[in-house]
């Protein structure tokens, strides 16, 4: 490494990945050490047996390699590199899906069940707060395209732990509650505010429960609750964020309606889900149009704030958006008789009548 070469450029944002310098080292030399490098960047070659002079084991305490997993120092260089890895084979495995390949040629099935790209996939999810949403969406596609190219891979997904550490990112604090419509403090939704990702995400539910046994599974952890919070959440709204932008809301629509058309079981679950999101989107209605009203009484008697008036109008603006992203999910699944009954025996029917006065501003607000 010449002198003066070693500090480190941004290169990410070119691929849509954010950066993160945690350390401020700048050495390429540093970088480029692969004995600090944990998760899935030290796993892809868990039988190297061949060491350079700077990264032999007896260097390496086990102590030093279970802080540095703890660190995860992922700085732009490494972020490409992963993300570039991911994306070349997402590109492979869904060429083998649509084209008829050779027999000698391994399958994305066969590539998935080896143990070392099985654990850096795990790594991955299970730290996905570290590796970001972009590189999220990709393993959810390559997940995806395997499992629909090779139904008996879904097995394997299930039982080494990939399907659980996908759902667990998909859940996170909100576990499998079906009822988060009149909670006062939820928690935030634990994907990362990603349009690719949360596009993926119907995608690889639907191939998780392509087997009996694996819609009995996607069954038990009922992951349609955590998956329409986002769309009732201001992390996932403007201003915060423009993820959901463009139709997002309607093509994740699509991917319901495929889960419930495909797998039947599941309907009851994702017609619950969609009825409770319209009940906390009323819950926050209700709690908004309060606020209005007070405000105007602090008017009326002379007390003006700037800051509230500012708030109200964030809230109504995200009430709105709530409103709409619902709005889209039903046009996208109420088509039919088979979808549209459950919807109304879950009091969906009811909900969106209630919902409708709550849409429009109450006093001042509303001039």
């Amino acid at each position: 490494q010449k002198e003066g070469e070693g500090n480190l450029t941004t290169p990410a944002p070119a691929f849509g990945i954010a950066s993160h310098r945690n350390d401020g080292v700048s050495d390429m030399s540093v970088e480029l050490e692969p004995a600090p490098v944990s998760g899935a960047c030290g796993e892809l070659a868990p039988n190297r047996t061949e060491y350079s002079s700077m990264d032999k084991p007896e260097n390496k305490s086990s102590s030093s390699r279970v802080e540095s997993k703890k660190n995860r120092p992922l700085r732009a260089a490494r972020r490409v590199l992963l993300f570039s890895i991911v994306n070349c084979l997402t590109v492979v495995f869904h060429q083998q899906e649509s084209t008829s390949s050779s027999s000698a040629t391994p399958s994305g099935g066969a590539k998935l069940r080896k143990p070392e790209l099985t654990n850096a996939l795990i790594d991955i999810m299970d730290n996905v707060s570290s590796y970001g949403g972009v590189l999220a969406s990709l393993i959810a596609t390559l997940l995806s395209d395997v499992m629909n190219a090779d139904p008996q891979v879904v097995h394997h997904v299930h039982n080494s732990g990939l399907a659980k550490s996908f759902l667990g990112m998909l859940n996170g604090k909100a576990g499998t509650t079906d009822r988060f419509d009149l909670a006062e403090d939820l928690p935030e939704p634990n994907l990362p505010a990603s349009a690719e990702l949360i596009m993926a995400v119907p995608n690889v539910i639907s191939a998780l429960a392509l087997t009996e046994d694996g819609a009995k599974r996607i069954h038990e952890v009922n992951p349609f609750p955590a998956l329409l919070l986002v769309f009732v959440s201001p992390k996932y709204a403007m201003p915060q964020s423009r993820c959901l932008l463009n139709d997002m809301t309607a093509i994740v629509g699509t991917g319901l309606d495929e889960i419930m058309r495909h797998v039947p079981s599941l309907r009851s679950l994702v017609m619950k889900a969609i009825v409770s999101s319209i009940r906390r989107i009323i819950f926050l209605g209700n709690q908004l149009l309060e606020d209005e009203i007070r405000e105007e009484d602090r008017r009326a008697r002379g007390f003006i704030g700037t800051n509230e008036v500012t708030e109200l109008e964030n809230s109504r603006t995200c009430l709105m958006q709530y409103a709409y992203n619902i709005g889209q999910i039903l046009e996208q699944n109420l088509h039919n008789e088979e979808q549209s009954a459950p919807f109304v025996e879950e009091g969906g029917l009811d909900c969106i009548l209630e919902l409708y006065p709550l849409l429009m501003p109450g006093g001042r607000q509303f001039l």
